[in-house]
């Protein structure tokens, strides 16, 4: 999952994330204006159930893609980005909640949201501020 991977890249080598993000935002990724979405591969756009990590696929967009670009965005400063991804979440996601348990699913129709996209999904609901543990200098190296 290439998220994940340019997530992970935030922590140790925050100049290549970026140069990772800005090309996954170019091939992984439609925007619309109000909204960028994600997709698990570049130039997808296939509907399927997907897999045990992608869940359900439409038109190639999935909930973890989009989860993990949330926080590609979140730990390489791209704060407006991260808004717009939280809003979308925000409007797609809906609480499943038990004595014991809370769950997320999707809203408006009954598919099954990966247990590592329901962590991203649960990270989302805080504020982006608060989000990011890269200290700001890491986070937009000097040129």
């Amino acid at each position: 999952m290439v998220g994940w991977s340019i997530w992970f890249l935030s922590r140790f080598d925050p100049a290549f994330a970026q140069e990772q993000y800005a090309r996954y935002q170019q091939h992984f990724s439609t925007n619309l204006g109000l909204v960028r979405l994600y997709r698990e591969r570049a130039g997808n756009y296939t509907s399927s159930y997907g897999d045990l990590d992608s869940g359900p696929l439409i038109l190639g967009y999935s909930i973890p893609a989009n989860a993990f670009a949330f926080a590609d965005a979140v730990a390489l400063g791209d704060l407006r980005n991260a808004r717009r991804l939280q809003r979308l979440i925000g409007l797609g996601r809906r609480e499943i909640e038990t004595p014991t348990e809370l769950h997320y699913g999707v809203r408006f129709v009954d598919l099954a949201v990966s247990p590592l996209a329901e962590a991203l999904l649960l990270y989302s609901e805080f504020p982006v501020s608060s989000h990011s543990s890269i200290p700001q200098a890491a986070a937009h190296p000097a040129n």
